[in-house]
């Protein structure tokens, strides 16, 4: 009964999760087509004022009968559009809000898998739960939504089809996924990959944190790793992450352009440890030149199952993965081509992967 109620909770909680990301993503869209008509009005705001009405006048003349009254109306209108998008920017902070929704995901995604532990280590035998361990759960889920932005019970309903609709979809998908599955199998291994990332919430929010934070910007190492690999050992809950690597490549790149991306990925995820590098000017000792592409850079990786990225284009899952994804999909680790023996050596010591995922067949250099 204890674990009945725990998992309710639990349901509850992704339910929320579902209705902020929901408001965020609309509020993020709705600043994206302020920002967008605000751009275009205040450039022909400053096009008017800097040919003048009469210039612009003559020039138009010759194309359209247009009197001196209209461009200055047009002129005018244009102002108006500036000036009722700063207005709306002022009233209905969406950017902020939109930043609040972020931080009820993270707290909401944190609490739900802290209970899904807790189902799972009580499902094995390994804890007793007690009336005191569902009081505290029950005192942490209050004290979480009590401070959550407010919704109504049309979101409420819209935000719960919309759950019940992706468990059905994530359903379906992992049935698929278990009837071609496997280490050895030859189904398109980027179509898996990217169903796996598909069936978890919390990384497909993470790719979203990361989309807005830049176009550029690419998730690596063992956020697509471990999903993998937590996959085919048939791990339910996944494997802890150290911290997230996020890459881009851009020779012209600014110290403060890089900060100023960390600083939005820090704010948007909290709880994430981000790391942030330009592969542009990243250098490997025992080679001669520095990588001239994101893609090249990907194969000076260690090894060819960490040498994958992933972003999200507009909701779309873009795949980069410069020695394919068979080793990945197959549990194996080899080295890249040309990569230092004695580093991938120690690397591979010190991460102890066959501890975590003991199907891995791991080739030394």
């Amino acid at each position: 009964m204890i674990i009945v109620r725990i998992d309710k909770l639990r349901r509850h909680s992704e339910i929320l999760r579902q209705i902020h990301s929901n408001k965020a993503f609309k509020c993020e869209r709705r600043q994206r087509l302020i920002t967008l008509a605000t751009m275009i009005a205040a450039a022909a705001t400053a096009f008017f004022a800097f040919l003048g009405f009469d210039k612009i006048h003559n020039q138009l003349k010759g194309l359209w009968n247009v009197s001196e009254q209209a461009v200055e109306l047009s002129y005018n209108t244009l102002v108006l559009v500036v000036l009722i998008a700063t207005i709306a920017n002022l009233i209905y902070r969406l950017p902020e809000r939109a930043a609040e929704h972020h931080r009820a995901i993270h707290s909401l995604t944190a609490f739900i898998r802290d209970a899904e532990d807790t189902v799972e280590l009580a499902d094995a035998g390994l804890v007793c739960l007690t009336t005191a361990d569902l009081e505290k759960i029950r005192e942490r889920y209050k004290g979480m939504t009590s401070s959550l932005p407010p919704s109504t019970d049309k979101e409420f309903l819209r935000s719960k089809k919309d759950y019940a609709a992706k468990r059905r979809s994530s359903a379906a998908i992992n049935q698929t996924l278990m009837d071609n599955g496997g280490p050895n199998t030859t189904t398109d291994n980027r179509g898996r990959l990217i169903e796996i990332l598909r069936l978890s919430h919390d990384r497909l929010e993470l790719l979203h944190v990361v989309e807005t934070a830049g176009n550029n910007l690419w998730i690596t190492g063992g956020f697509i790793r471990n999903a993998v690999w937590d996959h085919l050992h048939g791990y339910r809950v996944s494997t802890p992450l150290d911290d997230i690597d996020v890459v881009y490549f851009d020779r012209d790149s600014k110290v403060d352009s890089h900060d100023s991306v960390l600083r939005l990925l820090r704010t948007n995820a909290p709880n994430i440890d981000w790391s942030l590098k330009n592969q542009a000017e990243m250098r490997d000792p025992w080679l001669p030149t520095p990588p001239p592409s994101l893609e090249d850079a990907l194969r000076r990786f260690t090894d060819t199952a960490t040498a994958v990225a992933v972003r999200s284009v507009d909701g779309s899952l873009e795949v980069l993965a410069p020695y394919g994804l068979e080793d990945l999909f197959n549990l194996v680790v080899r080295p890249t081509p040309g990569f230092d023996a004695s580093t991938y050596n120690a690397r591979i010591e010190k991460k102890n992967w066959a501890q975590t995922w003991p199907n891995l067949t791991i080739h030394r250099a």
